[in-house]
């Protein structure tokens, strides 16, 4: 189970991916959020020595992220 600190870290990278992304649906957004959040909680319930902010910085940063999505689009 994961800290407050923790969750938090994990939604302020979703929220600024979100951010990034605002030129979307808003469905398309949600869509997205909702498969990043899953493969953060994925990687943790895997591996629970892991830490969120290896996670996240495996993942890369929210702008990259974006420009990602944007370019696999």
């Amino acid at each position: 189970m994961l800290d407050n600190i923790e969750s938090d870290k994990i939604e302020s990278w979703l929220d600024r991916v979100e951010l990034f992304l605002m030129e979307l649906k808003a469905t398309d957004r949600a869509q997205l959020i909702l498969d990043l959040n899953q493969q953060i909680q994925a990687q943790l319930m895997v591996n629970h020595e892991i830490k969120v902010d290896n996670i996240l910085k495996k993942m890369g940063d929210p702008m990259q992220v974006a420009n990602r999505v944007r370019s696999e689009r």
